[in-house]
């Protein structure tokens, strides 16, 4: 069984810290969790950057909001410093909250929206492609982790979405 999935990382986050590479069994038991998760999601055939489009989110200009700056990014392909932050908190903490300290980068709304957390994924796909930085890969992997910790139906809602980063994700690997 691939272990990082098995409790949801939102409330008891992983850290990684020396993880020992176990090999065949462990790549088998990672695929094999990403392969039971897309079987799991509704089968919609909404593209990503329809369901993209179809978000409604806003910015608060006395904060960052997260979810506003991935988004405005993925639509208009500028890309805003605090992605940079993010990639380098994230990292740290494993954590996105929804909105931050314009000057201190602090987070101000601490939550587990997992919109942003599917919205940074493909973000990092997005990075990922463009600069082949394995860094952005790596915390696809870790973002992955958290959405498929999460109760399925709690992020059926988001499925054109998660069928999108999940099956990039594996293929990405597949090709290291």
């Amino acid at each position: 069984m691939y272990k990082y999935t098995s409790k949801n990382l939102l409330e008891n986050p992983e850290k990684y810290y020396y993880t020992p590479f176990l090999g065949q069994k462990f790549i088998d038991s990672y695929i094999a969790s990403r392969t039971v998760f897309l079987k799991n999601l509704k089968h919609e055939n909404q593209d990503l950057s329809t369901w993209t489009e179809g978000l409604n989110l806003s910015n608060n200009t006395d904060v960052i909001s997260t979810g506003y700056v991935l988004w405005n990014y993925l639509k208009t392909n500028k890309k805003d410093d605090f992605i940079n932050v993010l990639f380098k908190k994230f990292e740290v903490s494993k954590k996105i909250h929804s909105s931050y300290d314009l000057k201190s980068y602090r987070p101000i709304k601490k939550n587990g929206n997992i919109l942003n957390y599917i919205l940074f994924g493909i973000v990092l796909i997005k990075l990922y492609e463009e600069s082949r930085f394995m860094g952005y890969l790596n915390s696809l992997l870790k973002i992955n982790d958290i959405i498929i910790s999460q109760d399925t139906e709690q992020v059926l809602k988001y499925s054109p979405a998660l069928k999108t980063i999940i099956t990039k994700e594996l293929e990405l690997v597949k090709y290291l």
